[in-house]
């Protein structure tokens, strides 16, 4: 008789507690996932805070958050140093009465773009794990990928150059009684710019960094095809890395420029641009929100039909630089055309060893190839044109 009145009673409480989980395992329960910064760079660390609070005196013995990441997303483990890819995060908890924890996760993107989670499961198992309630909770974390610069080193060697004539033939009035600051000597710099003060204090070469007593523009233009994020997206996203790396360049110098592009953000209708009169916050952070939203582009439109009006009106003052893999006769004969009014001008060419481009002999002295390297930056193999 006892042995039947203790499974009675154990079956009471197998039931009972069965039923007040049932009812009361998400009374007073929070969870949040959180993106420690609000935007980083391709590769760069990101930091995911996964918060959990039981605010009742009912425990939960095992508590799952589920979470869905980007598959451009790997998870960053610092004990078995690799990446594992993950798509779906499941995260597990153990809490007691009034407990809160917070865990942080380490990941990577390896891509740039407006990345969002919207969305979180729960999963919350009974006492006796006979039972399983689940539940979600909406959100709206966002974060931001900017992308990355290229590798510097080849960037210099390729358009140092290039760089200089800037410098020289668009600002070559500068003032020399107003020094803006200093900064590091570079190889078209003239001895005559030196401070030798700075230079001993700072242990390196350092050159006065001039204002301008007139104040023009580089104007860029980045040139995307309808498929070529989809189908080539590794010239697509060395493309967009170039024309960040103008930018900040060019802004690191005092060199105001635009930014041009027939990329299209998600849900947007027009084109994405930057013109340095029209922005109120940071020019290098409209940049890289502006190339991390390109999703598309414009589709087969001439580049040329499309932001004829700007080229015109920045025909005489400005240096153009048309950063495009698109060699088609369309655009080539854009540039040709362009040519005929003014040689102020570079067509930064990005390719691999697998593109095939006919370059016009008329464009050879306006052309600067940008070879992708695919498996490594620092591979030294030279593509001609």
């Amino acid at each position: 008789m006892q042995v039947f009145a203790i499974l009675f009673c154990l079956l009471l409480v197998f039931w009972i507690q069965r039923d007040i989980y049932r009812r009361k395992w998400d009374q007073n329960l929070e969870a949040d996932v959180r993106f420690q910064k609000r935007a980083v760079l391709e590769d760069e660390l990101i930091k995911v805070d996964v918060t959990v609070r039981n605010g009742k005196r009912l425990p939960l013995p095992a508590l799952s958050v589920n979470f869905n990441l980007p598959h451009q997303f790997s998870e960053y483990n610092s004990k078995q140093k690799n990446l594992t890819d993950t798509y779906n995060r499941s995260e597990l908890f153990t809490l007691y009465s009034y407990q809160a924890i917070t865990r942080t996760l380490t990941f990577r993107c390896r891509q740039r773009g407006c990345y969002v989670l919207r969305e979180l499961m729960l999963d919350s198992s009974s006492l006796f794990m006979d039972r399983v309630d689940t539940g979600s909770k909406l959100l709206d974390r966002q974060i931001m990928v900017y992308p990355k610069c290229v590798n510097m080193r080849n960037f210099v060697k390729n358009f140092q150059n290039l760089f200089g004539e800037i410098l020289v033939n668009d600002f070559y009035n500068e003032d020399v009684f107003l020094i803006r600051g200093v900064r590091e000597y570079q190889p078209f710099d003239s001895q005559r710019t030196i401070n030798w003060k700075a230079t001993a204090k700072l242990g390196s070469l350092m050159v006065n960094n001039y204002e301008y007593t007139d104040s023009r523009r580089v104007v860029i233009f980045l040139n995307l095809t309808k498929n070529q994020l989809s189908d080539d997206p590794e010239i697509a996203e060395e493309s967009i890395r170039l024309a960040k790396t103008w930018c900040q360049n060019l802004d690191k110098y005092g060199i105001e420029s635009d930014l041009y592009t027939n990329g299209r953000g998600e849900g947007e209708e027009g084109c994405l641009t930057v013109e340095k009169d029209n922005i109120t916050k940071k020019y290098m952070t409209h940049v890289n929100e502006t190339l991390a939203k390109i999703v598309s582009c414009q589709g087969e439109n001439d580049f040329f039909a499309l932001y004829r009006e700007q080229i015109e009106r920045h025909l005489r003052d400005c240096f153009m630089i048309f950063i495009s893999a698109d060699s088609r006769e369309s655009f080539q004969s854009g540039l040709l055309a362009l040519k005929d009014q003014t040689d102020k001008f570079v067509w930064v060419l990005p390719k691999s060893s697998r593109s095939n481009h006919r370059i016009r002999p008329e464009l050879h002295n306006n052309l600067v190839a940008w070879n992708i390297y695919w498996r490594k930056e620092e591979h030294n193999e030279i593509i001609n044109v």
